[in-house]
């Protein structure tokens, strides 16, 4: 699952990018520090832990040196589905189903 400090990351970069819709450049240091994780130029770290994890789970995506940053909360593959808890994985369905209604309804998806 997503932790905490990936869905603020992920928040953080599409916060900036909705400011700078061409693009933007963030300082690794100083959005560790606004995450409150550590940060080292080399090796691992907890700023590229949380990356690492927001593009596994297909939040973000890289691009050479960049990072692109998903807009849209994509749907929970298969393999995670199975992977999460009876009550999470229900609570997860109808939240599913809600966001096709709205998707179908309004004849496009919500940024969210």
């Amino acid at each position: 699952m997503l932790g905490p400090s990936t869905v603020c990351l992920v928040r953080i970069l599409h916060r900036e990018l909705a400011q700078q819709p061409q693009g933007c450049v963030v300082e690794l240091d100083e959005l560790a520090i606004r995450l409150g994780l550590g940060y080292r130029q080399s090796g691992r770290c907890s700023l590229s832990r949380a990356v690492e994890r927001g593009i596994l789970f297909g939040f973000l995506h890289r691009r050479g040196e960049m990072l692109a940053v998903r807009r849209r909360v994509p749907p929970l593959s298969q393999r995670f589905k199975e992977r999460l808890p009876d009550a999470l994985l229900g609570d997860y369905i109808r939240w599913e189903t809600a966001s096709r209604t709205t998707i179908s309804g309004s004849g496009r998806a919500r940024d969210g």
